[in-house]
């Protein structure tokens, strides 16, 4: 899935599936970021 329009949720949920560690507490610029560090 493209980085553009993803909810907070959306992004909450790959971070999730990418085991990204305090995305709890993440807003959802945090995650965008963790996420794409990931490599998604």
């Amino acid at each position: 899935m493209a980085m553009r329009e993803r909810t907070k949720e959306q992004l909450y949920r790959e971070a999730k599936r990418l085991n990204v560690k305090g995305r709890s507490k993440m807003n959802k610029g945090q995650l965008k970021a963790a996420v794409a560090r990931k490599g998604h």
